[in-house]
């Protein structure tokens, strides 16, 4: 009752009770109603959910455990970013090296969402994606990613660059 009273600014409990009779509601009956289910809660969490949980064994939780893995563990997921750089038009040889002076320059610190947005060229209709993504891509379960994007960033520590990954339309 007391955090009712504090987030309507009611600084007395005498001004509570009044605020309670005002809108025709008893506060003695409202105290009554709210110990009851502060002991009925209390009692269960002693006699039940406590027995229950203080009642096994460390054997007990492991065997649960181990018969229960897929309960306990989640998917690893990787949250991926991308510099795309198009082959359309343009030398691959060109394409290639700028590719890995991008990679130098990510590896040596410079800001992978500054880089992405100034050179990569994945877009929806005229509009350049990475300038607002940063090259985000998303978040993404290991166990459903292409093979190919998972073997390249198997061995790759987080917040790292992997190696480029080439990639034509017909592959996708």
């Amino acid at each position: 009752m007391l955090e009712v009273a504090k987030e309507q600014n009611i600084k007395t409990i005498a001004e509570l009770d009044e605020a309670l009779r005002h809108s025709k509601l008893d506060p003695v009956s409202i105290r009554s109603t709210m110990r009851v289910e502060l002991m009925k809660n209390a009692v269960m969490q002693r006699e039940v959910d406590g027995k229950l949980f203080y009642a096994l064994t460390d054997a007990e939780l492991h065997q649960y455990f181990d018969a229960h893995p897929g309960k306990f563990t989640k998917p690893e997921v990787v949250v991926l970013s991308e510099i795309f750089l198009s082959l359309a038009g343009k030398n691959p040889a060109d394409v290639q090296s700028r590719a890995a002076q991008l990679i130098k320059m990510a590896r040596e610190g410079a800001d992978f969402g500054a880089l992405a947005a100034a050179n990569s060229e994945r877009s929806e209709g005229s509009v350049r994606v990475a300038v607002k993504s940063k090259g985000l891509v998303g978040t993404f379960e290991v166990p459903n990613l292409r093979q190919d994007i998972a073997n390249a960033i198997k061995n790759v520590k987080a917040g790292a660059v992997s190696e480029r990954l080439s990639q034509t339309r017909e592959s996708r």
